[in-house]
């Protein structure tokens, strides 16, 4: 007789890629059903389908061999019996060795990975990692967010990437090819008229317009695919969010619930990890310092249960999480006496600042409120780590606490993180950029009056006074400058002056070369269309710089009054919504009030009821009255008639451009012309 096969005799790592991940699948049933457990109503159904998790986990491991996982995976399948027979009650403290022993498979899952290399064991239970950030308690997992980084692309966005960049090369062909004409026509004699295959300047020109136009679509659409692979959902952060919650409130004795709202929310796969890290962070601050222990919540007529809301939504181009808590809120006199005594304010500034600015102080390094350690408080690791990762992503962080009633905090970050908005900015001869993000305003030069207290320089801003600083103590120039920019900063908010902002870009941002890396001030670099190189600052090491010399807040408010005049108003009419929303943007960034209509006739109703607009910038091409039409009403009206207004248009012809100057616009832009950053100068000039 032949003598049968054992399992030793085949080669298991061959079935490995599909234990593998059925067993993953199955551990994120167990981890996930586990956490939301005791908030179940009928917890029997959960319960069945945790059973069979295990079960399948236990009969899975001994078929690959894998006894120690298959022991593990048998002690949890006994324990979820006990709870569907209800020999024993759903306690925290169960759900907690359910969610052990759930590591422990799936450590065993990640030892014995055929392609795994030796790797030094986890550190024990209540052991702080080296992340300055996941200081205390259990390892989070991360399998997870690596889970991101394998790519699932439909055979559709294939295709639709292909005929994108198939389209793109024939453009650059044909770009090409103009080119070499060009070259050729600026050869030649120009007083001789062009004969044989000469090209006119004017061919030229359109032929120069109609390709970049057609690539610029082009281009758009590319990045938009590229971008809907890189976003994954804030789903992919749930069980991170519920286990952080379950282990903090377990180790601290409290009882906690933890809601998640906006979970199908897309964002870019490289905010998993340091998302993951912020998150823990807060939801542990939240548990340890805001949500009181039962019996005081049970004192101030609150819930014996805490309750935490993660939530996540999107705002045009950006992600906004917030992590909010019903606990305790922040001691403001607490914060304001640590930072006395660390000497982070002086006692003088300490009786003027704002609740918020003394809730700002924690993004300081090191100002905590606590006195005792804990493995959850007390090591010196502050909100500013947040702060620091945050702003490392081009994101703001705000905060927000009612003393009893809890504390928000809110992480503003981008939705695409390959590319950045950038407002560009001329300080003399230097090109530099500022995140559209960390920009809360930006003013003329002459509508604000700058007050003098304390040997600093300030200025009244929205009810708030804030240090003026130049930023010619970093460049020097003899140019003045023509904007201030309200910019967010750990200090809070700070004011910029002698610069003068030219455009806000779409830019790609690249790190440092290692010559320039760690240089003060400036976070990354981006090539714009000319191939000049700009820089973008980082604020809150530019004014860490020995040169800033700049007082944590305003020390004061001065005796003397600042007159603001009211910022130019700018009626934008266009028929696309998308310009006119790009519009919008670009110069509300540039300190403008800016209303935007959909046509020339929403126009003119605008004009009737509005005490005042500086200037009127207009499309040719719109349904109904167009923009040249839309001109010479205004021009031929008394009451209007004094109003500059610029056209800004795709028509290029000649004679387009020719009747609308003759129809008293006093500028007249392409398109191109506002990619090349025309359009706030131009502004500024007839203004």
């Amino acid at each position: 007789m032949t003598q049968q096969p054992t399992m030793g005799d085949w080669d298991l790592s061959a079935f490995w890629p599909e234990f593998e991940a059925e067993v993953q699948g199955h551990l994120e049933t167990l981890e996930e059903g586990l956490l939301t457990l005791k908030d179940t109503p009928e917890p029997g159904p959960v319960l069945q389908e945790l059973f069979r998790a295990a079960h399948t986990i236990k009969g899975a491991a001994r078929m690959m061999g894998l006894e120690e996982m298959a022991t593990t995976a048998a002690q949890a399948e006994e324990l979820l019996r006990a709870l569907h027979t209800d020999e024993q009650p759903i306690t925290p403290e169960l759900i907690n060795q359910l969610l052990q022993l759930t590591d422990q498979m799936r450590q065993a899952l990640t030892a014995h990975r055929p392609d795994a290399t030796e790797a030094s064991p986890p550190p024990p239970q209540g052991t702080p990692s080296s992340s300055p950030i996941s200081t205390p308690a259990t390892v989070m997992d991360r399998d997870t967010i690596q889970k991101a980084d394998v790519l699932t692309v439909r055979a559709e966005q294939v295709n639709h990437l292909t005929a994108l960049s198939r389209y793109l090369h024939v453009q650059h062909m044909r770009l090409l090819t103009t080119c070499a004409q060009s070259q050729t026509l600026l050869s030649t004699d120009r007083s001789k008229p062009s004969s044989g295959d000469g090209v006119a300047p004017e061919q030229w020109y359109r032929e120069v317009r109609d390709i970049l136009a057609d690539m610029t679509i082009t281009l758009q659409q590319l990045e938009g695919e590229v971008l809907n692979l890189r976003l994954v959902p804030f789903h992919l952060l749930r069980t991170t969010i519920l286990r952080t919650v379950h282990e903090a409130a377990h180790a601290l004795g409290k009882r906690v619930r933890c809601t998640i709202e906006g979970e199908d929310t897309l964002i870019d796969r490289d905010l998993l990890g340091p998302l993951q890290d912020v998150l823990t962070h807060l939801l542990r601050n939240a548990v340890d310092h805001g949500i009181e222990p039962p019996e005081e919540r049970h004192r101030l007529g609150k819930p014996e249960d805490g309750h935490i809301v993660v939530s996540a939504r999107l705002e045009h181009i950006e992600v906004q999480i917030q992590v909010k808590d019903d606990g305790r809120g922040i001691d403001h006199q607490r914060v304001l006496e640590k930072a006395v005594a660390q000497g982070l304010v002086s006692p003088a500034d300490a009786s003027r600042l704002s609740p918020d600015q003394i809730l700002r102080l924690l993004f300081h390094p090191g100002l905590s409120t606590r006195q005792e350690v804990t493995m959850y408080s007390g090591h010196g690791v502050g909100l500013d780590v947040v702060a620091t990762t945050v702003r490392r992503l081009g994101g703001t962080v705000d905060i927000q606490s009612t003393p009893q009633q809890g504390t928000t905090i809110t992480l503003r970050l981008p939705l695409n993180l390959s590319l950045a908005q950038v407002l560009l900015l001329k300080v003399g001869p230097w090109s530099l950029g500022v995140l559209r993000s960390h920009v809360v305003g930006v003013l003329r030069t002459d509508q604000v009056h700058v007050l003098t207290g304390d040997d600093h320089p300030y200025l009244r801003w929205q009810e708030a006074v804030i240090p003026l600083l130049s930023l010619h103590r970093w460049y020097p120039t003899h140019e003045p400058g023509q904007h201030v920019l309200i910019v967010r900063s750990r200090r809070g908010l700070i004011a910029l002056t002698d610069g003068r902002v030219t455009d806000m870009l779409t830019l790609a941002l690249y790190p440092l070369p290692p010559l320039l890396a760690g240089a003060p001030g400036v976070q990354a670099a981006a090539i714009l269309g000319d191939g000049s190189v700009t820089f973008v600052l980082d604020i809150d090491t530019l004014l860490e710089t020995p040169t800033a010399q700049v007082a944590v807040t305003a020390g004061g408010t001065p005796e003397s009054t600042l007159t603001t005049r009211p910022a130019p108003h700018v009626l934008v009419v266009d028929d696309v919504f998308l310009t006119r929303e790009l519009l919008r943007s670009v110069l509300t960034a540039a300190g403008y009030r800016v209303t935007a209509v959909a046509s020339g006739e929403e126009a003119l109703h605008t004009l009737e009821h509005t005490e005042q607009v500086d200037v009127i910038l207009t499309d040719v091409r719109m349904p109904g009255m167009d923009g040249i039409t839309l001109t010479r009403r205004v021009k031929s009206h008394p009451r209007w008639q004094h109003i500059p207004v610029v056209i800004l248009s795709a028509d290029a012809d000649p004679s387009t451009i020719q009747a609308g100057l003759e129809a008293g616009a006093s500028a007249y832009l392409t398109k191109q012309d506002f990619q090349q950053g025309t359009l706030l100068e131009t502004i500024e000039r007839v203004l």
